[in-house]
């Protein structure tokens, strides 16, 4: 590929920089916890996919040649079957998010029920052109089936809103946001793709709308604790709600440091945050494989996928012991009281496992009095 073909298709060299960008932020947050956020990977890499297949069967078409001719069909052909398994993943993705229900988008197979038709179609269009064909001259031109994709794309795209309106008043603002504007910004340019051929819109576009999705939906709530790092108490939901959904067995642990009031009003809050961040440090060295987060003030939740309550008690005597080893320069050790809820994969609400979680840290604290 020469110079002048890169400068040609400028646009999508931008948006496959601009995607690149957007997974290595996506990798760099480690966020392996969030079904949505899994998806979302998925399809800035296909975004990417798209977009350099987009290229290519254009800088092969017209040109001269037996291997140009193939490339160019074959290009052509990974792009029209490739298409509608990223606006299945798109829409899983705003599914998830308005429903909150991973579950639900696994039962509904990922909506990737229109690429099967469109694989018919890519295998019927070897033996006769129903979707494109490529001429002697190596020149692509459009049948009547290539708009299947297109019309794919709209009714998936229409049912999203029809779910969207459904559900409005018990969304929050951010999401109906986010949904509305990724969906409007390709659209448009499909609508002007479709009417003017030779323009090419939609993906550059699409990975705009990566973009804005990224930034309303994935990082606006805030995944995580500014002064510990940990996740927060909105990703603590997301996670949940995902192991759940599929029926995993795991042990939430709620811990609650002792008398921090006490030691925020001796010493201060400056202090108390450093108790805090210490503490913190001390509960990822313990756990460092498993799902921790600062579930508000003085309170810390994890996720761990061990259900042995022996294992359970283990740890957290080591956890005891690091504490103590983290602030030997200190006036005071760190004190906590902890309590725990076993999912064992049997239905039970995040509510439930927080009442035992939070009953037993009580009775922890109340032991300790007494």
């Amino acid at each position: 590929m020469s110079v002048q073909d890169l400068l040609a298709f400028d646009s999508h060299l931008f948006a496959v920089i601009l995607m690149i960008g957007l997974l290595v932020s996506i990798i760099a947050r480690r966020d392996k916890y969030s079904f949505s956020g899994r998806l979302l990977r998925g399809i800035v890499v296909l975004n990417i996919v798209m977009l350099v297949t987009e290229v290519l069967s254009w800088v092969f078409d017209g040109r001269s040649g037996t291997l140009p001719m193939i490339m160019n069909y074959v290009f052509n052909y990974l792009f029209f079957l490739l298409s509608p398994i990223v606006v299945s993943l798109w829409t899983s993705y705003f599914d998830y998010k308005i429903s909150r229900d991973a579950n639900r988008v696994k039962r509904r197979f990922y909506y990737m029920q229109p690429f099967f038709i469109i694989a018919i179609l890519a295998v019927i269009n070897i033996f006769t052109p129903v979707v494109f064909t490529i001429s002697e001259q190596n020149v692509y031109s459009r049948e009547p089936f290539i708009w299947a994709g297109v019309a794919i794309t709209y009714i998936l795209f229409a049912y999203v809103l029809y779910v969207l309106i459904k559900e409005r008043n018990r969304l929050k603002s951010r999401v109906i946001i986010g949904v509305l504007l990724f969906i409007t910004i390709p659209l448009i340019g499909a609508f002007f793709q479709i009417l003017i051929y030779g323009l090419l819109l939609i993906w550059p576009l699409t990975a705009i709308g990566c973009v804005i999705v990224y930034i309303h939906l994935e990082t606006y709530s805030g995944s995580k604790d500014y002064l510990t790092k940990l996740y927060t108490r909105v990703k603590f939901e997301d996670y949940i709600t995902d192991l759940l959904s599929i029926n995993k067995a795991f042990t939430v642990v709620m811990i609650d440091l002792d008398n921090f009031k006490e030691l925020n009003d001796m010493y201060g809050h400056k202090t108390g945050d450093r108790v805090l961040k210490s503490f913190a440090d001390c509960i990822i060295g313990i756990f460092n494989n498993s799902f921790i987060c600062r579930f508000g003030g003085d309170e810390f939740v994890i996720v761990f996928d061990e259900t042995d309550v022996s294992t359970i008690i283990k740890r957290m005597h080591m956890l005891k012991n690091e504490a103590n080893q983290n602030t030997c320069d200190e006036e005071y050790d760190i004190e906590f009281s902890y309590g725990y809820s076993v999912s064992t994969g049997c239905p039970k609400s995040i509510d439930a496992l927080l009442a035992e979680a939070d009953h037993t840290m009580y009775e922890n604290k109340l032991s300790k009095k007494n």
